[in-house]
């Protein structure tokens, strides 16, 4: 008969003498050390050595692989030598006490984990809605609760689309989307607040879907800052125009007051280039302010025919920069909208993507139709865009402030006035890059319900 303690290194409160010698003698130990009487071994720690704790002694080594996770001794209260079957009921003990600590380890890292989960989506002011795959509420946070006007214990368990009030969430939960992307529109309520929301589909690795993710964010405070910077780019750029012809205007009548020397031509020559800069900057400007007051000229556009125009208009240029362009189009891409506000989004991406390729790259322009969209995209081999740039390269005036790019001009115009041609079509529009490896933009927009047989948009142009 004998006395029996395990302990491990997490132990609380004050360690016990006789467990921190037991622990400096087991922890290097991969075996056991039965000791049949304690008063004879002269190597023994003197508390060990204490008949009045016990007069024979066992430390036992609790390992779980390679790893010693924790030790346990037993003491017998008179001199005992431990049979081979004894020692091996012991180490079939141990080898159980060592799953044991296993299991709790990892109950008790899943646990944190999961309190720091939820103190992440508590503290959250974005609405967060998950639900399974029949559509019943699972989780939602304070913001959720807010923004529903329900608790959690009269939500939960209830179908999602029972508890929405908004027409346009109900829509975004039904969409069909692609696996592994996300689905988001912006929608308003009658307070004048504007949200965005997004879907995201929960799957298993063989691709079965186990649950949904719906978050929305209000963005009010946004949207009324980019009306405060739209008003502010059609005021300024009416008012830039008349300065800027007079100053065109005089710079080209120079000539006529007399000879020019060949240091002050130059100097004409990279003035007018720089008028030439505010001046596409200004037409930038002004279209975007046509494209979010809804000014356009909607038909039947055939994206195809209008990736192949872009296509063969930059071709000499991408290859003049020692470029290769390709196209991959698989399908006509029927859709209804401005045909020259949509061949203007591709000339832009199909721009920037010439502009950050280096030499010897490849350009892409796809399309295919699926989901009842057709996605376009183009794609470079260039420079890539840095993870915490790509929520914000659809911005007005943003750019990317990189090194190896400072050379390449631009306003930061070009993608925001693709993002609003493609919003003011019904469409979305996103981005995938990685840093060295290049970038490819996609566009989105709904297709159109018109024979393959009918004409396209008349009036393709460039703005």
């Amino acid at each position: 008969e004998g006395a029996l303690r395990a302990f491990t290194a997490a132990g609380e409160g004050e360690p016990d003498p006789l467990d921190q010698a037991c622990w400096a003698l087991g922890w290097e130990r991969a075996e056991p050390l039965w000791v049949e009487r304690v008063s004879r071994p002269s190597n023994l720690p003197p508390i060990l050595r204490q008949e009045s704790r016990g007069r024979a002694l066992g430390i036992l080594p609790i390992r779980l692989g390679e790893e010693t996770v924790g030790i346990a001794w037993l003491a017998f209260a008179q001199p005992q030598r431990v049979s081979a079957s004894e020692q091996s009921l012991a180490r079939l003990i141990l080898s159980q006490a060592a799953v044991f600590i296993a299991r709790a380890r990892l109950y008790e890292a899943a646990m944190a984990e999961r309190e720091r989960l939820r103190a992440v989506l508590e503290s959250s002011p974005d609405v967060l809605l998950m639900m399974d795959a029949r559509g019943n509420l699972l989780y939602l946070n304070p913001a959720a609760e807010r923004f529903l006007g329900l608790e959690s214990p009269k939500a939960l368990g209830q179908p999602v689309v029972a508890l929405l009030r908004d027409a346009e969430l109900l829509e975004l939960l039904n969409e069909p989307i692609p696996p592994a992307q996300i689905q988001s529109r912006e929608f308003s309520r009658p307070d004048g607040r504007t949200f965005w929301a997004g879907r995201y589909d929960l799957r298993l690795g063989d691709g079965r879907e186990i649950g949904r993710l719906l978050f929305v964010r209000d963005i009010t405070p946004f949207k009324a800052l980019d009306r405060l910077k739209s008003d502010f780019i059609a005021a300024i750029s009416h008012d830039l125009r008349s300065p800027l012809t007079y100053v065109r205007g005089f710079v080209t009548m120079l000539g006529m007051a007399g000879p020019l020397t060949s240091r002050q031509r130059e100097y004409i020559e990279k003035i007018m280039g720089g008028i030439d800069q505010i001046t596409r900057l200004i037409e930038d400007l002004i279209d975007l302010k046509r494209i979010e007051e809804g000014i356009g000229q909607r038909g039947i556009c055939r994206m195809s025919d209008l990736l192949r125009d872009v296509f063969h208009e930059l071709r000499p240029h991408a290859m003049a920069r020692g470029l290769r362009m390709v196209m991959e189009v698989k399908g006509q891409g029927i859709v209804h909208g401005d045909s020259a506000w949509l061949r203007r989004a591709i000339v832009n991406l199909v721009d920037n993507a010439i502009k950050y390729t280096p030499e010897g790259g490849t350009i892409t322009l796809g399309l295919l139709e699926q989901g009842g969209e057709v996605v376009i995209w183009v794609r470079d081999t260039g420079v890539g865009i840095p993870p915490a740039d790509q929520a914000r390269i659809f911005e007005k005036f943003y750019r990317v402030r990189r090194k190896e790019t400072a050379h390449i001009k631009g306003s930061g115009l070009g993608l925001a006035l693709v993002k609003s041609i493609v919003e003011w079509h019904g469409g979305r529009i996103w981005v995938e890059s990685q840093l060295g490896q290049g970038s490819t933009f996609y566009l989105a927009i709904p297709a159109a319900s018109i024979p393959s047989s009918a004409p396209p948009a008349q009036g393709t142009r460039n703005r």
